[in-house]
């Protein structure tokens, strides 16, 4: 799989990443179960994989157990504008609790409407631990851009670098791989290290060339000096 441009990898805004990081994991689901590798065309939906880092609210703990304290805080506000039309003397208390209450709704339902959907569908797709690991991820999982790739290979061939065994040690998806010039790729074996379940499942999809292992760079079979580029 070539890469030639950001505008194939993951698009901009957070309703656009979530829908391509869906369409990804689905097809990274039915790949597998095909027990097959990927067509040049569902390749480009895999390369739009982005992990999580950009949509950290698809995992607000918080908000998502909430959504079934909705009925609780509904009745809340009721009894509470009850009380305070029921109780004049302590009408500002019982209309402060209102509205406290109403504001606790109010947060709940913007989030629900906003990404309750797209979380919801998350869940239904990702098995409990690929979903912890996805939670946990969205502190560093930031994919490099195409433009600061294509520098640094640039970089790497003034350096001098022709050809041998490039190692890629937190390699996301492989665009490092994907975006080699061709006149190193022809000269380039690709060894590929990536922790995270998924974004190494999709690796190994786009560049089954490549020797990836989906595991910490620690526990990966890697000789010291067994790579020419790191």
């Amino acid at each position: 799989h070539v890469i030639s441009s950001q505008e194939e990898l993951n698009p901009s805004g957070a309703k656009s990443r979530i829908k391509a990081n869906l369409q990804a994991l689905e097809l990274l689901r039915r790949l597998e179960s095909e027990n097959r590798n990927a067509t040049p065309e569902e390749k480009s939906i895999l390369a739009k994989f982005s992990g999580w880092g950009a949509v950290p609210q698809l995992f607000d703990r918080i908000r998502m157990l909430k959504i079934d304290e909705i009925p609780v805080l509904e009745q809340g506000i009721s009894r509470a504008k009850s009380m305070a039309s029921n109780y004049p003397n302590a009408r500002e208390f019982y209309e402060e609790r209102a509205s406290n209450l109403q504001e606790e709704l109010d947060r709940i339902l913007g989030w629900q409407k906003k990404w309750g959907d797209d979380a919801s569908n998350l869940k239904e797709i990702l098995s409990e631990d690929e979903w912890e690991t996805a939670a946990a991820s969205i502190t560093n999982a930031h994919f490099t851009s195409f433009d600061v790739i294509e520098n640094i290979w640039k970089a790497v061939e003034r350096l001098g670098y022709q050809g041998g065994v490039a190692l890629e040690p937190a390699g996301g998806i492989g665009h490092f791989f994907g975006a080699m010039p061709e006149n190193l790729a022809n000269r380039t074996d690709t060894v590929g290290v990536e922790l995270d379940s998924i974004s190494g499942r999709i690796f190994g999809k786009l560049y089954p060339e490549a020797q990836v292992f989906v595991k910490g760079y620690q526990d990966a079979p890697i000789e010291p000096g067994a790579a020419d580029l790191v």
